[in-house]
């Protein structure tokens, strides 16, 4: 199975949006996927169903952090986590939840409806393997660079 399968397994199963690109890359990084699942639980559906920024966006920041956090200092680390999120904005056009899905989460009737047309796989799941893709190329260009296994 492809890490984006393994995501949008998880995504399916058991977890948010953040915790499922989360937890995709924990376990080759050898982080705790119990902690990690604690950690990344409050940012789905835009943190916390806010609607603010897509919890695939967070949860592949936290990807970033775990995986280059000691390799990179704070100018090459912004810089990497704004290509990441400017990636992923080129293709969508938005960053932000309640744009991306069209619905308020944190409104109940809008959460319905949102379930109702299940948004979960029509939307949120593109926007799982976009964040999951575009992690997979930047590790591909920088693990030879900066020696990570």
């Amino acid at each position: 199975m492809n890490k984006q399968d393994i995501a949008l397994d998880l995504f399916y199963t058991k977890c948010n949006c953040a915790q499922a690109v989360l937890l995709t890359f924990a376990e080759e990084m050898k982080i705790d996927l119990e902690l990690v699942r604690k950690l990344s639980f409050p940012f789905g559906g835009g943190l916390g169903r806010s609607g603010n920024v897509c919890g695939t966006i967070t949860g592949g920041i936290m990807v970033l952090g775990l995986k280059y956090g000691d390799k990179l200092n704070k100018d090459q680390m912004y810089e990497l986590i704004r290509r990441f999120i400017n990636q992923f904005n080129t293709e969508f056009k938005q960053i932000d939840c309640k744009l991306l899905t069209g619905f308020d989460l944190s409104i109940p009737e809008q959460s319905k409806e949102a379930s109702k047309q299940n948004i979960s796989e029509t939307h949120c799941s593109n926007y799982i393997k976009k964040s999951v893709s575009l992690l997979e190329t930047i590790f591909q260009e920088l693990d030879n660079k900066y020696q990570v296994s």
